[in-house]
């Protein structure tokens, strides 16, 4: 599964990055998409993937490891 959202659907401008100390703390992966409200269509993203490396996601909790 993953292999193929990589091959295929995988776009590294869908992705935005979170940096501490120079380093990709976690990402956030999400995909365009078009909706249509009430005839007028409108584009959007939708959120695929979220990730935050474990040595990080203690910082944002406030808790120490």
């Amino acid at each position: 599964m993953y292999r193929w959202y990589f091959r295929k659907l995988y776009r590294p401008e869908d992705v935005l990055a979170g940096e501490e100390a120079e380093k990709i703390a976690c990402n956030l992966h999400r995909r365009p998409y078009e909706i249509c409200i009430r005839g007028a269509k409108m584009p959007v993203g939708y959120i695929v993937g979220v990730a935050t490396h474990p040595s990080f996601a203690f910082i944002y909790r406030g808790n120490t490891p």
